[in-house]
């Protein structure tokens, strides 16, 4: 095997522990654990080499001891963030960020030397990702490409996927093109200071990040779009932060991005937004109160009625549209207080794309609305149900206890 090859699958290994989120310091803590290893491994095969050689032997013990410390350790090649960083680069390439300056304010700062607050000018920025960057380095992977040709086969009345559905399938782009790229947005706030402290919501950031749809069991397939402080949303719109990435994603569309492999370029769009109820709202342009007399973005079912109506197939519920949307948005620039109406604040910048629309994106967090949400409720009355007609109380605590949850498991048992 070649130095070059033994480096390219030490910096693969590095590389994975980068993905997998482990900080600086932990990397570089077992690159130099890494590097002694090699060293004394080196050392090793040497004596050993040398025990097997009679002893009058000496010009061949010196053409191992020379061939030996010639040999290059690979993790001294990576014993550096700025060596790892080049590294990794000239072998796969990276993806830089953009800043981009969303506007300037004044803000007041505590002066140490006085004990005052001055007025200083402050610049808001965010960091961009251009997703055709990312794109065209993941068509570079040649173990990729065939991953991005559909595999799965649809059966009639089987819902198995997302590309089953009617809406998708009467999307004008994946339907005359059934490679294109199927992208999926999330968004979501996470605070980088303890979230219960006096800090709260000072130092939160707001990110987005995209994953494509032939890939979704794959955790390495999320990727950062956008990075900005929670706080520039309020001060400066949702639609500020998103221009950039339309403008991507408006190329991605019309013009596609070239498939090295191939050489034959691929066009894609977004088939939905995912994130939390209060992120979704603010990212789409709905009102995030949720008090308005529309407040659902699926539907114009009045507030009052949420608690009786549970299909939508029931004549009272009115499915939002495309049309509808664009009206309630146009009505809104002649009198605001009818956002308290239709639960719409402004026109979102996405639906500027030529294949995807805000009230065609019917996507919704497992997560927050499930698992957090009315499933712990659901078991309940389940496990009532249980006990009423099949267990007693006891049997049913004790089946609960003897269950094997695994050891991964075994804390999360229910109570």
């Amino acid at each position: 095997m070649s130095n070059k090859s033994t480096l390219d699958m030490c910096a693969s290994a590095v590389a994975q522990l980068k993905v997998a989120g482990l900080s600086q310091s932990a990397v570089s803590g077992f690159v130099s654990s890494m590097e002694e290893i090699v060293f004394e491994i080196h050392s090793q095969a040497k004596d050993a080499a040398l025990l097997c050689l009679p002893p009058h032997d000496i010009a061949t013990k010196r053409k191992i001891e020379n061939s030996i410390e010639h040999l290059e350790n690979p993790f001294t090649f990576l014993n550096s963030e700025a060596k790892r960083k080049r590294l990794l680069t000239e072998k796969w390439g990276t993806v830089e960020p953009t800043e981009i300056v969303l506007g300037t304010r004044f803000d007041s700062r505590r002066n140490k030397t006085t004990g005052t607050f001055d007025q200083v000018v402050v610049t808001d920025k965010f960091a961009y990702i251009p997703i055709l960057e990312t794109l065209k380095a993941i068509l570079q992977n040649r173990h990729l490409t065939d991953l991005f040709k559909p595999r799965h086969v649809p059966k009639e009345g089987v819902y198995f996927d997302l590309s089953d559905a009617a809406h998708f399938k009467s999307n004008p782009l994946f339907y005359t093109d059934k490679d294109a790229l199927q992208i999926q947005l999330f968004y979501d706030d996470f605070e980088t200071a303890n979230p219960f402290g006096s800090k709260k919501g000072i130092h939160k950031l707001g990110a987005i990040y995209f994953t494509l749809r032939h890939f979704n069991s794959s955790l390495d397939n999320i990727h950062l779009c956008a990075l900005f402080h929670a706080q520039n949303i309020r001060r400066y719109g949702f639609n500020s932060i998103i221009e950039p990435l339309l403008n991507d994603l408006k190329v991605l569309e019309i013009e596609g991005v070239k498939n090295p492999v191939c050489g034959s370029c691929i066009r894609g769009t977004i088939v939905q937004v995912t994130g939390d109820n209060l992120g979704l709202h603010s990212l789409l342009g709905f009102l995030e109160s949720f008090g308005a007399q529309y407040c659902c973005r699926f539907c114009v079912l009045e507030k009052d009625r949420f608690q009786f109506v549970f299909s939508e197939d029931n004549p009272e519920v009115v499915l939002r549209t495309t049309e509808m949307h664009a009206l309630h948005c146009k009505r809104l620039q002649d009198d605001s207080t009818l956002l308290h109406v239709y639960g719409v604040k402004r026109v979102c910048l996405l639906n500027s794309l030529k294949y995807f629309n805000t009230a065609n994106n019917f996507a919704v967090d497992i997560m927050h609305d499930i698992l957090e949400g009315v499933a712990q409720l659901e078991v309940k009355l389940v496990l009532q149900y249980i006990q009423h007609n099949f267990l007693s109380a006891d049997d049913l605590a004790g089946r609960i206890h003897a269950f094997d949850y695994g050891y991964n498991q075994q804390k999360n048992r229910p109570p």
